[in-house]
């Protein structure tokens, strides 16, 4: 959905960043490489938070026109693109927790980094979740008042929204 597609690769350009830069950062242990991670997070973080901040006030505005489709697409479309997102995440936070004492301080920072960059888009994509609950419930659809909670929740906003929208297919 084009609302959402610069949430989309702001997100997909900034976890390929915070995954991948750390490791050339190891590899080569120069300045260069390390004070490039650090513009990266922050490129990250300002930039998903713009978009982020543009799809709540474009879902808000989808809210007050009543428009349950542009609004039910754009809450799919952001939270199905977060699986991929969770699955690189979780892999990558394992990793660098296993490597254990070998670079204690850095993989303390990176997987810190990481979960708040991950739990910051859960935020911003539950927001418009919250929206698009509210209005398919004035559109008269029965859902559970937990999913509102549970947009807010890795893991479970897309389990909650798969099932609500499973709920539209049966």
């Amino acid at each position: 959905m084009k609302h959402s597609k610069g949430f989309i690769i702001t997100v997909s350009i900034s976890i390929f960043l915070l995954i991948f830069l750390p490791i050339i950062f190891v590899i080569s242990n120069s300045k260069i490489a390390f004070n490039f991670y650090i513009f990266s997070v922050a490129f990250s973080f300002i930039f998903t938070l713009i978009f982020g901040i543009k799809n709540i006030i474009k879902s808000r505005q989808f809210f007050k026109e009543n428009d349950t489709e542009n609004l039910t697409k754009m809450w799919l479309s952001l939270k199905l693109f977060n699986v991929p997102v969770f699955i690189l995440n979780f892999i990558f936070c394992v990793i660098v927790i296993s490597m254990g004492f070998i670079f204690f301080p850095l993989n303390i920072i990176l997987t810190i980094t990481n979960s708040v960059y991950v739990f910051m888009c859960v935020i911003l994509t539950g927001i418009v979740g919250c929206f698009a609950i509210k209005q398919n419930k004035k559109a008269g659809k029965k859902i559970h008042s937990a999913c509102y909670v549970f947009q807010f929740i890795p893991f479970w906003d897309v389990i909650c929204t798969l099932i609500i929208k499973g709920k539209d297919l049966l």
